[in-house]
């Protein structure tokens, strides 16, 4: 206890002339503070406020925390010292407090662009995209980058058409189109896809297609961009192995009534 109050007390200390931690910026180096979402649409879209915190939750990596306009944790980074020993205040501070500087360096800004950009296929904004602006500071140690999202209007499914043809693995997919999850005038949606996959699968291995699975299942898709509807078709992968493409039943069941635990 008595050492956990002497800790405390330094970090006290500490956090009391803790400064912004900037100075301490390597030159060549930008502080990465941050990056915001901006929405940009030419016409009245529901749902922004989703789009735009789906967007924010990949944005990666986090930018250093801030206390007051300060960077106590960052600042501890830069003036304690990587410790010598492996026990004691410097190496509590260096490890359980401090915070590793995140700089502009460390962003890859074009990977986190393609993320934000499937997030909005993903999501049923086929259409929409993003970019993105660089914006440094005044005092030239610190950078923000604002994601800008050109929203247009979601794609919506219109219909889902199951297999058709004449095999018996079809003719039993076929046989759960009226329990789909794809219902027409919801929203394109590739989580509800996968939902959709995990459901008939689970259809066919109640009726004994033990080695069937859903990557087996395949969706393609026709869309129309000026009603914004997709037309979605089931299919089974041509690759499908032989065994996924059978039933199987039980067969003989043996009973040993003198067998002990």
């Amino acid at each position: 206890m008595t050492k956990l109050l002497t800790y405390t007390a330094c970090l006290l200390l500490l956090l009391q002339s803790a400064c912004t931690g900037l100075k301490h910026v390597p030159k060549g180096e930008l502080l990465y503070t941050g990056g915001k979402i901006t929405v940009i649409t030419g016409e009245k879209i529901k749902g922004k406020g989703t789009v735009k915190s789906d967007a924010k939750s990949v944005i990666q990596p986090e930018p250093n925390k801030t206390y007051l306009g300060m960077r106590p944790a960052l600042w501890l980074y830069y003036v304690v010292k990587k410790p010598k020993r492996k026990k004691g205040l410097r190496v509590w501070l260096r490890e359980k407090v401090a915070e590793e500087p995140v700089y502009l360096s460390k962003v890859d800004v074009p990977l986190v662009v393609k993320g934000i950009d499937a997030m909005l296929y993903n999501t049923g904004y086929l259409d929409s995209y993003s970019d993105y602006e660089i914006k440094p500071s005044k005092n030239g140690k610190t950078v923000s980058i604002n994601f800008r999202i050109f929203l247009k209007k979601p794609f919506t499914i219109d219909e889902v058409a199951f297999p058709v043809d004449s095999s018996a693995l079809s003719q039993v997919i076929a046989e759960t189109a009226d329990k789909t999850l794809l219902k027409k005038g919801d929203k394109y949606s590739l989580e509800t896809l996968r939902k959709e996959r995990a459901r008939i699968d689970d259809y066919m291995k109640e009726r004994g297609y033990y080695y069937f699975n859903p990557d087996f299942i395949l969706f393609g898709m026709d869309t129309v961009n000026e009603t914004r509807i997709v037309k979605l078709y089931t299919t089974v992968k041509k690759t499908t192995p032989a065994k996924a493409r059978i039933i199987y039943r039980i067969g003989e069941i043996n009973v040993h009534p003198g067998f002990k635990k």
